[in-house]
C-alpha cells in the first residue's frame, strides 16, 4: 500500500477533523478495492494498442477500416435515425435530412461548421492531405477559448504538428455501439485523436461547448483532432462525431439522451463544487441524469448498505484514486456516502457531517429501478433527521460542533443505534409528511412503492 499511497492515511497528527475524514475516505476506497485499484480504474483510452470495448480492432490502414463492422450508410436521417428520402442542407451539402424538423434539432450543432465547409474547398489542397477537424484548446496566453471547431488539411502520418512538441497523442475510433445503434451515421471510418494525459494542460472549451454540457462530459485538455480513414470529413461525420463524444463512457452523463438508442440508468448526479476555474455556475447542485451501462461500468460503484432496509442504492464515483480523493472538488451532497464510509470503518459517524473530495457522485438504484430527484432530496432529508435526532443535537450550531470535534470530544451516532431507525415503515411516514409538509398531496406515490 505504501508504494500506491505515499502517505498514513489513517494518522491523525496535525490534521484538521474535516482532512481526517477525507484521508480515512481514501483508506476506505483503498481497503475495498486493493493497491491496484488506481491502476485498474486509470482513465482507460482506447491506443493503437489496446483493444476497445467493443472488440472493434484499430485499423492498421485504409482498406481494413473500409471493411469494419461500421458499415457506413447515407440512407438514414442522422437525426431520428429513419429510412427516408433525405434534403440536402443548402449550404454546405455535405449533410440531408428527413424533414425541416430534423434539421432544426441538428442547427445548433450544425452551424459551428456549416458555413466553413464552401468556403474551405475553394482552399487548396496539398498532396494525399484529407480534410478533418479540429477542436482547439483555449489559448496559451489569454486563456481565451476557440469560438467553434475548425477544418483542416491532415494526413494520419502528420498528426504532431496539431499538439506540442513535448505532447505524445492518442485516439479511438468512431463506434456506433457506444450509442447503442445499429445504424452508422458516419459516411466512413472516423477517428478522434487527442493527447495521452487529456486531463493535463490547456482546457477544450471548444469542445465541451460544441457538445453541449461541460459539466456531464469528461473535462478535455489540449487539441482534440478528428479525421477519416478513407477520405474528407464530412458534416454528416462531423455528427456523428458530436453523437459519439456525447455518449462517451467516460463521460460523467449522457448530454442528450435522446441520441442514445439503447437503454439508459436514470438517476441523480451530484455536482462537484457548483463552480468551474472560479466562475460561479448557474446549474443546480442536483440534477437527474441518464447514463448507458457502459458509462456505469467505468465508475467506481459504492453500495450505500445503510440503506439496505429502505432503497437499495449505489453511489457511482470516478477517477483514479489519488485524483479521486486528493485533487477532486467537493460535491456537498455525498452526507449519505460520507455516513456509509465512517459506519464501515468506525462504526459510528461523527457530528457534522461533512463532504469528502470525491468529485461528483452519481446515485442510482441497483434495482433498475428510477432514482428522481426528489426521491433522493427525501432520502438525504430523512437519514439526516435521524442522525441529528440520536446524536441529540438540537439547539447545537455546526461552529460548536466543530469545536467539539477538534478538542477530540465529538457527537457521535453508532452504527447499532442508526441502522435500526433506517426502516421502510420509517421512511414511508417520513415520506408522508414532508409531502403534507410541502403541498405535494397524496398523489406523490412513495420511492419504496415505485
Amino acid at each position: 500500500m505504501a508504494n500506491v499511497f505515499p502517505v498514513n492515511f489513517f494518522s491523525e497528527g496535525g490534521l484538521s477533523p474535516q482532512e481526517e475524514d477525507e484521508r480515512k475516505a481514501i483508506g476506505y476506497l483503498a481497503i475495498e478495492f486493493g493497491t491496484n485499484f488506481a491502476e485498474q480504474f486509470r482513465l482507460p483510452f482506447v491506443t493503437d494498442g489496446e483493444s476497445s470495448d467493443s472488440n472493434d480492432s484499430n485499423p492498421s490502414n485504409p482498406s481494413e477500416a473500409e471493411e469494419a463492422d461500421d458499415t457506413p450508410s447515407s440512407a438514414y436521417c442522422p437525426i431520428c435515425l429513419r429510412t427516408s428520402e433525405l434534403l440536402d442542407c443548402q449550404l454546405c451539402r455535405e449533410i440531408a435530412y428527413c424533414s425541416e424538423e430534423c434539421q432544426r434539432q441538428d442547427w445548433p450543432i450544425h452551424r459551428t461548421l456549416c458555413g466553413q465547409v464552401p468556403v474551405y474547398n475553394a482552399t487548396h489542397r496539398l498532396g494525399e492531405h484529407r480534410r478533418g477537424i479540429i477542436f482547439s484548446a483555449d489559448d496559451d496566453i489569454t486563456g481565451r477559448p476557440a469560438e467553434s471547431p475548425h477544418l483542416i488539411w491532415v494526413t494520419q502520418d502528420e498528426l504532431a504538428s496539431f499538439f506540442p512538441p513535448t505532447d505524445e497523442y492518442e485516439g479511438a475510433d468512431y463506434d456506433k455501439k457506444w450509442m447503442g445503434r445499429s445504424q452508422v451515421v458516419a459516411t466512413q471510418r472516423l477517428r478522434v485523436v487527442f493527447s495521452s494525459d487529456p486531463q493535463e494542460g490547456r482546457r477544450n472549451s471548444c469542445l465541451a461547448n460544441t457538445i453541449g454540457d461541460r459539466f456531464n462530459i469528461l473535462d478535455w485538455r489540449g487539441n482534440v483532432c478528428v479525421f477519416g480513414y478513407s477520405g474528407d470529413v464530412t458534416m454528416r461525420d462531423f455528427r456523428a462525431i458530436v453523437d459519439f463524444l456525447q455518449c462517451w463512457p467516460h463521460n460523467f452523463a449522457l448530454v442528450d439522451p435522446t441520441r442514445y438508442s439503447g437503454p439508459t440508468i436514470a438517476g441523480v448526479w451530484a455536482r462537484a463544487q457548483p463552480w468551474v476555474d472560479g466562475v460561479v455556475a448557474t446549474e443546480r447542485e442536483l440534477a437527474e441524469m441518464h447514463m448507458t451501462t457502459a458509462m456505469a461500468d467505468k465508475k467506481v460503484k459504492l453500495p450505500l448498505h445503510i440503506l439496505d432496509e429502505v432503497l437499495p442504492i449505489d453511489a457511482l464515483v470516478s477517477g483514479t484514486l489519488p485524483d479521486l480523493c486528493l485533487r477532486a472538488r467537493t460535491s456537498y451532497h455525498n452526507h449519505l456516502l460520507k455516513i456509509q464510509i465512517s459506519m464501515r470503518m468506525n462504526r459510528q459517524v461523527e457530528l457534522p457531517v461533512r463532504g469528502i473530495m470525491l468529485g461528483p457522485i452519481m446515485y442510482v438504484r441497483n434495482d433498475g429501478r428510477p432514482l428522481l430527484q426528489r426521491h433522493f432530496e427525501v432520502l438525504e432529508l430523512f437519514v439526516m433527521e435521524k442522525v441529528r435526532r440520536l446524536a441529540n443535537t438540537a439547539g447545537r450550531s455546526e461552529a460548536e460542533l466543530w469545536t467539539l470535534r477538534e478538542e477530540r470530544n465529538p457527537v457521535a451516532v453508532r452504527r447499532e443505534d442508526l441502522l435500526p431507525e433506517l426502516t421502510v415503515a420509517e421512511f414511508r411516514q417520513f415520506w408522508t409528511d414532508y409531502c403534507r409538509d410541502n403541498g405535494l398531496g397524496e398523489e406523490e406515490p412513495c420511492p419504496v412503492d415505485l
